[in-house]
């Protein structure tokens, strides 16, 4: 007959306790990682946005840079409203307060495809951007819970073109 080998209660309290202090050193790096990711998809999405942005101004230049050319349409038929200094914005009344919905239209219309997903004023929302509109601005809230608890935003400025992205404690 073979003798079984088995291990001992010490053996398996050791091996407890590596993988303990192993999962110790590994959880802050994993909640590093993930606060990095989320601050990359903010980064990711307000240059996106950035870029569209200055693609629709280009188009207005194109056009002519006349500040009574209030639109352009892309390749699909999309009509984007284009203020008097050529920026993207919904609509082309100069000091107008931008509302929720219009952020978001703003948003959808910019970037055109593939944009993340978006929500108008104070609906909840778990994954994706909240939108909120001020006078000539529109800010894009990220929501996406993490252990860091940072407010992620793209702010757009409808007078200048101007995208900024914080990642603000």
């Amino acid at each position: 007959m073979k003798k079984q080998h088995a291990f001992t209660f010490v053996e398996l309290i050791v091996l407890v306790l590596i993988l303990g202090i192993l999962a110790a050193t590994a959880l802050p790096r994993f909640i590093e990682s993930s606060q990095a990711i989320h601050q990359s998809a903010v980064d990711g999405a307000g240059g996106v946005f950035a870029a569209t942005v200055e693609l629709r101004h280009a188009q207005w230049q194109a056009q002519g840079g006349n500040p009574e050319v209030n639109s352009v349409t892309l390749k699909d038929g999309t009509r984007v409203i284009i203020n008097n200094n050529g920026w993207p914005d919904s609509d082309d009344i100069p000091g107008n307060k931008i509302s929720d919905s219009a952020c978001v239209r703003l948003w959808q219309q910019t970037i055109n495809t593939h944009a993340p997903g978006i929500l108008a004023g104070e609906q909840v929302i778990k994954n994706g951007y909240l939108a909120t509109g001020n006078t000539a601005t529109c800010t894009y809230t990220y929501f996406k819970n993490d252990s860091a608890n940072k407010s992620r935003n793209i702010v757009y400025n409808a007078n200048t073109g101007k995208v900024t992205n914080t990642n603000a404690p």
